[in-house]
């Protein structure tokens, strides 16, 4: 079959690609679609003060510079950041085991102990989801 790719600003309103020939897209998203960060939270490289969060609801706002991916603003940034398809969800992701949310802080309440990459949990340590 023929291959073709469309110019990085084609202005094509439905993203929807596969990791394989036939296979169904992992996400269809138009822009202007809701869709929620299910990734890991981070600061992507070269964002600024712009951050991914677990969760966080964002906008398709066009293609991304990378293959199986799309441009997403999200709530609290100031620009559009190129996602994964596989980190994007038109559904909320499922809750947290034990009902805890994003930021919640929490206590270790274990024993002391030192962990094989040399860090320490000690009894009482404050954390955040």
């Amino acid at each position: 079959p023929r291959q073709t790719s469309l110019p990085r600003r084609t202005h094509a309103r439905l993203f929807a690609v596969s990791r394989r020939m036939g296979e169904t897209p992992v996400l269809k998203a138009e822009t202007g679609d809701q869709v929620y960060y299910t990734g890991h939270s981070h600061n992507p490289e070269g964002g600024g003060r712009d951050r991914l969060v677990h969760g966080t609801v964002g906008k398709v706002t066009g293609r991304a510079s990378g293959a199986h991916a799309v441009a997403v603003h999200f709530e609290g940034n100031h620009e559009s950041i190129d996602c994964a398809l596989d980190d994007l969800s038109k559904e909320p992701p499922p809750a947290l085991p034990g009902g805890y949310k994003l930021d919640d802080e929490l206590y270790f309440l274990g024993a002391s102990q030192a962990l094989e990459t040399g860090d320490r949990l000690v009894h009482g340590a404050v954390g955040r989801v």
